[in-house]
């Protein structure tokens, strides 16, 4: 049974290089199963119940959802079972208090705009109420709408077909097609002008996706490194008459020599990255990159 088990779930084509700290993309799609299997029954936190004997110092449960509204509901005795339990005899203690954490669907709310129009006595004179200016012209598309689409896809890496069969399970008829066309025109009319001033702040950076350690790198690759480097140029040198430079390995190796230079560079300075595993990482495991379908 394992053993079937393996060939049908298990992974069949070729490992990518993994990035040491980072999921593979088949841990990445196996998430949920890997940490159940580790641990297949995890306690919760105790409930606690609060009395008017004493209060318990707040715990991880409460803290987890301090942040959060809350709805009271309050579950009470009546009048007429008060007065049978006690007659005219009792008071009211402070209430045990629990908590139940309760998940409401997303909620979708058609906005019918009515603009007051107003006309004089002698019905010469007509005005209309300010009109608030539509994200697109003559489209349904509303800021929270939109933005929740955004959301959806990429934040949460669902595709548009998926939320348009998510649409129809709430009785919404909206194509993929349109949403499509919603993201693409509120991107250039809206974000374009916030993406190009990123754009012009990050040109301004010397460098980017750096820790707050570059000295002791520099000094680290200094040490460690930079031997190595000198021993691989020195060898490419020595070796580069012997390839012809019509192969795929004597045009790496043009390469290489060419752009020693710049291939030097991060030796001599700390902020500079050593490799491309930030576009590694972009490529093979951001999850809407990898969700192309929309």
């Amino acid at each position: 049974m394992a053993a079937a088990n393996q060939y049908r779930f298990g992974r069949h084509t070729e490992k990518l290089c993994e990035i040491e700290g980072q999921m593979s993309l088949y841990d990445f799609f196996n998430e949920a199963e890997a940490v159940h299997a580790e641990t297949p029954s995890p306690d919760e936190p105790p409930i606690e119940t609060i009395t008017y004997k004493r209060k318990k110092p707040a715990r991880k449960r409460e803290t987890d959802l301090a942040s959060l509204p809350v709805k009271v509901i309050t579950h009470e005795l009546s009048e007429e079972q008060l007065h049978e339990i006690f007659g005219d005899k009792w008071k009211v203690l402070p209430d045990e208090v629990y908590k139940r954490l309760s998940f409401q669907p997303a909620q979708y709310i058609v906005q019918e705009h009515h603009i007051k129009v107003y006309a004089g006595t002698d019905n010469q004179t007509i005005v209309r109420a300010d009109r608030p200016n539509d994200l697109l012209r003559n489209s349904i598309a509303t800021p929270s709408l939109v933005a929740g689409i955004m959301n959806s896809k990429y934040v949460n890496a669902v595709p548009l077909y998926r939320h348009e069969q998510e649409l129809k399970r709430n009785g919404i008829v909206l194509s993929r097609q349109v949403m499509a066309n919603w993201v693409i025109q509120c991107s250039e009319r809206y974000l374009a002008v916030m993406y190009d001033w990123l754009h012009e702040q990050l040109y301004s950076y010397h460098v980017l996706q750096a820790d707050e350690t570059p000295d002791k790198r520099k000094e680290q690759r200094q040490l460690l490194v930079k031997p190595l480097v000198e021993d691989f140029f020195t060898w490419l040198k020595e070796n580069n008459s012997l390839i012809s430079d019509k192969t795929k390995t004597g045009k790496g190796f043009s390469y290489c020599l060419n752009q020693e230079q710049y291939l030097r560079y991060f030796l001599e300075d700390g902020e500079v990255p050593m490799d491309n595993n930030a576009a590694l990482f972009a490529r093979y495991f951001y999850p809407h990159l990898l969700r192309r379908t929309a």
